[in-house]
């Protein structure tokens, strides 16, 4: 149940976060374990001003990844602390990476043009620089402080894990 919620949430209520006029801001992404075997991966934030943050990016595939399992929790900020939602994806990242890029046409986003992550994932670099929110089509989500939390896995091996801590919120 919570998987279908994560996906109507992404992927269908897109035309309604335009009425909603909702912006997001990325906090801050942590990646809490890399299995150096399969890939290297670098994140640097800075403050651009007191409300926009830019990105860089760089990760390094050591190995191609041709089958990505893994989960998405979403937790929501409330009363001073992360607390879970129904919100949860589980299973093929592969299939999730590729309708995400064609959903949003993500090749038409200048600074992605070197972060062309769909499965398979080839040995190689992949980057986004000065990445920022205005960067990227705005997510649907409710008006919330939300952390993300990755788990990544590969023919049973773990790959990697993670969390991005985001605002959803109204202009």
């Amino acid at each position: 149940m919570g998987t279908t919620i994560f996906f109507l949430l992404l992927f269908t209520i897109g035309a309604y976060s335009r009425e909603l006029n909702r912006v997001h801001q990325l906090e801050h992404v942590v990646i809490t374990y890399q299995n150096p075997d399969y890939l290297d991966v670098t994140i640097v934030m800075k403050k651009l001003d007191r409300k926009t943050n830019s990105v860089n990016i760089t990760i390094n595939i050591l190995k191609e990844i041709t089958n990505l399992e893994g989960s998405v929790i979403v937790y929501k900020f409330a009363d001073n602390v992360y607390k879970p939602t129904a919100l949860r994806y589980s299973g093929d990242i592969c299939m999730f990476l590729n309708i995400f890029y064609e959903k949003h046409n993500l090749q038409q986003y200048k600074k992605l043009e070197n972060f062309d992550v769909r499965c398979p994932i080839q040995k190689g670099s992949y980057y986004i620089r000065n990445y920022h929110e205005d960067d990227f089509p705005h997510l649907s989500f409710p008006a919330w402080k939300v952390k993300f939390e990755f788990v990544i896995r590969s023919d049973d091996r773990l790959i990697a894990t993670a969390y991005a801590i985001m605002n959803f919120m109204d202009k």
